[in-house]
């Protein structure tokens, strides 16, 4: 299971964001967003754990102070299932 996490203080590192995470389960991965150029956190994360109810852990930590800013954390969509098609894109009715 997979997290958003954004409004990150641009000071933060991928280490620094997984220990903010550690407390809510086994983290596999951290994948902290930065600039193309520059090299600098754009301040919003994804943060994969191992199990999923460690993200739920995780969405519960939303709203925190963590560096001086109050980060927020959303289920992130997971990329490997298909879209379902909406009611009204599906085709004509049968």
């Amino acid at each position: 299971s997979q997290v958003f996490v954004c409004n990150l203080s641009f000071g933060l590192d991928e280490a620094a964001v997984r220990d903010v995470f550690a407390g809510c389960g086994d983290v596999a991965s951290v994948h902290l967003c930065r600039d193309h150029e520059t090299a600098h956190s754009r301040g919003y994360a994804f943060v994969r754990f191992a199990e999923s109810h460690s993200a739920d852990k995780a969405v519960a930590l939303g709203g925190q102070m963590v560096a001086g800013r109050r980060i927020v954390v959303k289920y992130a969509n997971d990329s490997h299932k298909k879209p379902t098609p909406h009611p009204s894109s599906a085709g004509p009715p049968p």
